[in-house]
């Protein structure tokens, strides 16, 4: 299990592309809508949240729910357009308009603040605009240059205001998908045939598991003290293709065995899961070692992911509770604007921390009140002034047939 400290900056990440994809882009041909979807998104964003502010036990997971939720929408998206004529235009462009407007805006205001600020930045901040800052993991050793664990953490701090600092650390998981993005399309593309995609999705969400395995006995201790086997696209494949099997699962005719099988392994995971925190009273608050296998890399992150994937498939079941319970409206309403309020929930962490201490004395409850409440009203207004026209320019620029 990683320490609290490691878990933060692990989970600084992940949501945000997971949450940029709406689930209204993810109507099958045959026009099946899933709006539970939008309140898983919503769920995990919850737990990522609390994660960060609240260090609440297994909050990270929510990491793993967006993975396996991106890769279920993106997979769709790809197999039902694989005919079309304009598929490859049609899929970047719909996908710039919606990640990178937000994505780089925020980048382009902070750059606007130097003025203000004087950020303590350098060339290295480079990896965060060309969405490679998952890698800083194993550019080098942080004990021996201290600046790269800055740049992975994603804090940045003002030389004029000491005490304003930023943190941008959650966006690599954002570098992951737009790495996923660059990739996955073509292999869409180019096999297209479903049983084929199904087998390939299969073989990789087995092997990844294994590759973390074999990593952790020749990569170096640096590099594995640094997450780089969380952090890394290549190890984490298995959880976004897992996504995409229950996708093309999900478009042939075994509906119903796979509905049956999620519930089935969602029993037994829930009393696997429940009987593990008895038997190891540390795993509730997630503080739990081992020595080998380190589980978060090995059947960890396999069981958590199998379990993100046993939800996702009930919440497509329209009369299960599953689904009942997701499509309670606000958790909807959250889901819609969770792309933003995953961008902005940490950036102002630190400010917020600061200025809490200094009038309070106490800071965790009183920090995680104004950053939800400051982060809903960000992501809203975000979401209906500035993603929202964005949006729109789908339609106009989409070429049909």
């Amino acid at each position: 299990m990683p320490d609290s400290k490691a878990l933060t900056q692990t989970t600084h990440g992940v949501m945000a592309t997971f949450a940029s994809v709406s689930v209204d882009e993810v109507r099958p041909r045959n026009n099946s809508y899933f709006p539970a979807l939008d309140g898983l998104r919503a769920i995990a964003f919850g737990m990522v949240f609390m994660d960060h502010y609240l260090q609440m036990p297994w909050g990270w997971a929510g990491v793993d729910v967006f993975f396996v939720l991106s890769g279920f929408l993106i997979t769709g998206i790809l197999f039902d357009t694989r005919e079309d004529a304009h598929r490859v235009r049609n899929f970047y462009l719909r996908r710039t308009l919606r990640i990178f407007p937000l994505y780089y805006g925020v980048i382009i205001l902070v750059a606007l603040l130097y003025p203000v600020f004087h950020w303590r930045w350098s060339w290295h901040w480079l990896i965060w605009p060309f969405y490679i800052a998952n890698f800083a993991c194993i550019a080098g050793d942080y004990s021996k240059r201290p600046s790269l664990e800055v740049l992975n953490d994603g804090s940045l701090w003002s030389m004029k205001h000491p005490n304003n600092g930023l943190i941008f650390g959650h966006f690599w998981s954002l570098c992951v998908e737009e790495q996923f993005y660059l990739i996955w399309p073509w292999i869409v593309f180019w096999i297209k045939d479903r049983k084929k995609l199904l087998w390939f999705c299969g073989t990789f969400v087995l092997m990844a598991p294994l590759l973390r395995i074999v990593s952790g006995h020749w990569m170096p201790s640096y590099m594995l003290a640094q997450e780089t086997l969380y952090r890394v696209t290549p190890f984490r494949i298995d959880s976004l293709l897992l996504g995409g099997l229950i996708a093309l699962v999900y478009r042939g005719k075994s509906v119903g065995t796979l509905t049956l099988a999620a519930r089935v392994a969602f029993v037994a995971m829930s009393g696997a899961f429940l009987l593990w925190l008895v038997l190891k009273p540390g795993a509730r608050y997630g503080t739990i070692h081992y020595v080998y296998p380190n589980w978060e890399f090995t059947w960890g992150l396999v069981f958590i992911d199998l379990f993100s994937a046993a939800i996702l498939i009930l919440s497509l079941t329209p009369e299960s509770w599953t689904s009942k319970v997701l499509a309670f409206r606000p958790l909807r309403w959250l889901g819609r604007i969770s792309y933003g309020a995953y961008v902005f929930h940490d950036i102002p962490h630190l400010a917020i921390m600061h200025f809490v201490q200094h009038h309070t004395g106490h800071y965790r409850l009183p920090t995680a009140a104004i950053a939800l409440v400051g982060t809903l009203l960000i992501a809203w207004a975000s979401y209906r002034w500035y993603e929202t026209p964005f949006i729109r320019l789908k339609d106009r620029f989409t070429y049909h047939g």
